[in-house]
């Protein structure tokens, strides 16, 4: 599964990551981003990188996109990731 990163807000767009299991908020940075990764925690890759928080990642019911909670200038927005 490849998952391509769209959102103005932070995200590390036209950059592609294998996804093999779910996605994870995690601070591993210091900072809530959103990773995906294997269920042992090897092959993290990032799929934000904003100073604001980016949180609760769920997958869409028909697996095409991953929505989080993304806080940009104050305000709380879901912000999505579409996989293909």
């Amino acid at each position: 599964m490849t998952v391509t990163a769209h959102d103005s807000g932070g995200l590390a767009a036209d950059q592609e990551f294998t996804v093999t299991l779910a996605p994870v908020a995690t601070t591993r940075d210091g900072n809530p981003e959103i990773y995906v990764m294997n269920a042992d925690g090897s092959d993290a890759e990032r799929l934000t990188n904003n100073s604001g928080f980016d949180g609760q990642p769920a997958w869409s019911p028909d697996g095409t996109e991953i929505a989080f909670s993304a806080a940009r200038s104050a305000a709380i927005h879901v912000a999505y990731i579409a996989v293909r």
